[in-house]
């Protein structure tokens, strides 16, 4: 194969994923596990705290035009606006309950074990960057039996910025000294995966799932599906890649 490289996007790619945090019921469960938990908090009461707390960390982003924050601060400076330290164990544990409670649908998107599989076999070196929280991602992974597939994962939280921002694009090549034009992005969003990659100077598929956003401006794919058919990925690198 021409790739030898193959960035993949996570959710919405390769993992189906629902979640509702909008749902007051969502709100009134984790502030019911906060209480237990020593910091008493309502429903309206955390979800407001919590918004605040994760615009005041993302002002500390490293990009500030595509800014992340890291939850599991947030998590912590919840549990310390109400006089409580939180451990180790038990941001794992709020992490798990908060990603839980919201989870609404998790599972791999049908041929993407296949697409997977294929990519071992050409010898192909597979990397996963996503904009997602390493407190959810790696435990999802591993439910789905994809974390062992990539040689490594770079998640938006670990590095305070997200897609599209260059500088995330940018840790992939230095750390990995890849070669652009033997590098290929697969993803959902055609603004974070498609624009993203195509200003870093890559080609990328574009896949169109339920989940992904609109398309409003000029798609910068190699090959466009959009059915959400994973299968037909693996057609074309079968032919073209």
């Amino acid at each position: 194969m021409k790739y030898r490289n193959i960035v993949f996007d996570l959710y919405g790619t390769l993992i189906d994923i629902r979640t509702d945090e909008e749902d007051p019921a969502f709100w009134d469960k984790t502030a019911a596990f906060y209480t237990s938990k020593g910091a008493p908090y309502n429903g309206r009461e955390l979800r407001e705290t919590y918004l605040s707390l994760v615009r005041e960390e993302k002002e500390y982003a490293a990009d500030p035009l595509y800014p992340e924050a890291d939850l599991r601060k947030v998590f912590s400076n919840l549990y310390r606006k109400k006089n409580t330290c939180a451990g180790e164990e038990l941001l794992n544990e709020t992490a798990g309950f908060f990603r839980v409670a919201s989870l609404i649908r998790l599972g791999l998107y049908p041929g993407v074990r296949e697409l997977l599989d294929f990519l071992h076999g050409q010898g192909c070196r597979l990397f996963l960057l996503s904009n997602a929280q390493r407190c959810f991602t790696m435990r999802e992974l591993e439910i789905c039996g994809i974390k062992e597939d990539f040689e490594k994962i770079y998640l938006s939280s670990d590095h305070l910025c997200c897609k599209p921002s260059p500088r995330f694009f940018e840790i992939l090549f230095r750390e990995n000294g890849i070669r652009r034009d033997e590098t290929l992005m697969i993803g959902n969003d055609w603004l974070a995966d498609m624009q993203g990659a195509y200003d870093a100077g890559f080609s990328g598929i574009y896949i169109h799932q339920a989940i992904s956003p609109p398309v409003t401006g000029r798609l910068r794919a190699l090959f466009a599906v959009n059915d959400g058919d994973a299968f037909r990925i693996l057609d074309y690198l079968r032919k073209n890649g």
